[in-house]
């Protein structure tokens, strides 16, 4: 990052420490990343699934975002199971996720209620036994709280604490839901 000036150099992993830990608790299968921008959520999610295939559990990042210069930070030798995808999330997401089921899905992009519930939703009805799904807006809209009411997922906002920093954070919303409890 030291040599890119349109970045900090140093990079501040703040809520994707959530995504790294879920990662490695869950041993996914298949993680969604909607937003990619510079690639440092994906190098964390890289390499979480990295640890993951290490100890016997293979798992894969599927990374959508409008522009196809995003995800410079990650690694050549990390994107073996990372799959990249440009388009709008409205226009590709369906067709990324394919037949399989997510386990996890992260909201990374316009921060709107339409396009959060659009992701959530399909990520829902490709849902794996179990479905989390991270709003990393830090709860802007209802979008998330709405669909964990009304298909009995459970929704937790947790505020990280940045150490020596101004900004404190919006913080990530999660919805966790039971394959069995929403009935698909």
């Amino acid at each position: 990052m030291r040599f890119r000036f349109d970045v900090k150099q140093r990079v501040q992993l703040a809520n994707r420490l959530i995504w790294w830990g879920l990662v490695r608790i869950m041993r996914p299968r298949l993680v969604v990343e909607c937003g990619i921008y510079t690639g440092v959520g994906s190098l964390v999610l890289l390499r979480a699934l990295e640890r993951n295939r290490a100890e016997g559990h293979p798992g894969e990042l599927v990374g959508i975002d409008f522009d196809p210069t995003m995800g410079w930070a990650v690694p050549a030798e990390l994107s073996a199971n990372w799959t990249t995808v440009t388009g709008m999330t409205s226009d590709v997401l369906e067709e990324s996720i394919g037949d399989r089921r997510v386990d996890i899905l992260i909201h990374d992009t316009p921060h709107t209620y339409e396009n959060q519930m659009h992701e959530f939703s399909t990520a829902l009805a490709h849902a794996a036994d179990c479905l989390v799904l991270i709003d990393a807006s830090g709860g802007q809209t209802l979008a998330l709280q709405e669909l964990c009411s009304q298909n009995n997922g459970r929704y937790r906002h947790f505020r990280e604490s940045p150490k020596d920093h101004f900004y404190p954070g919006n913080g990530s919303g999660i919805g966790i839901f039971e394959r069995s409890a929403v009935g698909t």
